[in-house]
C-alpha cells in the first residue's frame, strides 16, 4: 500500500514537472484585418473629425485642414471609393479660421456638415457653422448662426424630415460659462428651434 501510494505520488510530480516544463503556446487573433490604408493631407495640418458611409462601400470624412492653400484654416469634405482613392474633396469657409467637426446623410441622401467658423461671425468670435453638399461634391447650401461669444460644435444627424438636428455648446446662451446647445434645421437650412442644457458650471458635448 505504501508503495503504491509512493508510485502514485511519483507519477503525479513526474506529470506536474512535464507539464510545466511544456506551456501551452497561446494563438494571437488578429482583432481585424485591414482592406486597405490610405493618408490624405498636404505639408500642413490636416486633421480628419468625422466619417460616414455611403453607398457602395464608399465613404465621406469631414475635417479641418491647412493644406492646398486653404485661408488659415477651412473645413474640407473628401469622398472616397470602396478602395479608399479621392473620388472629390471640397473646401468650406472663407478667410478666417474655419474648423469641420462631424458629418452624416440627409434623407434625400445627400451629405451635411457641422462646423464652427469665423468667417461669417458677426463678432470675432467662432459660430456654428451647416453646410449641405451633394454627393458629386458641390454646395447646395450653407448656414451660420451663433451669438457674440463662442460656439462649439459637436455632432449632426438627419432627421426623417429631410431637416437635422445640431448638438454642441455655447458661450452666447444659457446660464453657464458654456452650456450644451442642441438646434433642429430644416431642410434648407433655417433655424427652427434651439435650446440650451446646463447649470452654472462649465458643460460642454465636444470641442
Amino acid at each position: 500500500m505504501f508503495g503504491k501510494s509512493m508510485l502514485m505520488t511519483a507519477l503525479l510530480g513526474t506529470f506536474v514537472n512535464v507539464y510545466a516544463a511544456a506551456p501551452v503556446k497561446k494563438v494571437k487573433k488578429e482583432a481585424y484585418i485591414d482592406v486597405w490604408q490610405k493618408i490624405y493631407g498636404g505639408k500642413e495640418d490636416d486633421i480628419a473629425y468625422g466619417i460616414v458611409a455611403l453607398e457602395n462601400g464608399e465613404s465621406a470624412i469631414v475635417g479641418t485642414c491647412k493644406s492646398y492653400g486653404a485661408q488659415r484654416s477651412d473645413i474640407c469634405v473628401t469622398r472616397m471609393d470602396a478602395n479608399g482613392e479621392m473620388k472629390w474633396r471640397l473646401w468650406l469657409g472663407g478667410k478666417k479660421k474655419d474648423e469641420g467637426k462631424a458629418i452624416a446623410r440627409t434623407a434625400d441622401g445627400n451629405i451635411v456638415v457641422l462646423g464652427r467658423t469665423k468667417s461669417f461671425s458677426k463678432a470675432y468670435a467662432y459660430d456654428l457653422y451647416v453646410a449641405k453638399v451633394s454627393l458629386d461634391g458641390k454646395k447646395m447650401w450653407e448656414t451660420t448662426f451663433g451669438g457674440d461669444r463662442d460656439e462649439y460644435a459637436g455632432g449632426i444627424a438627419g432627421t426623417d424630415d429631410g431637416g437635422m438636428l445640431v448638438v454642441g455648446a455655447t458661450e452666447s446662451y444659457g446660464d453657464g460659462d458654456k452650456d450644451i446647445y442642441i438646434a433642429k434645421l430644416s431642410k434648407n437650412g433655417k433655424l427652427l428651434n434651439a435650446h440650451t442644457m446646463g447649470g452654472k458650471r462649465m458643460m460642454w458635448r465636444r470641442h
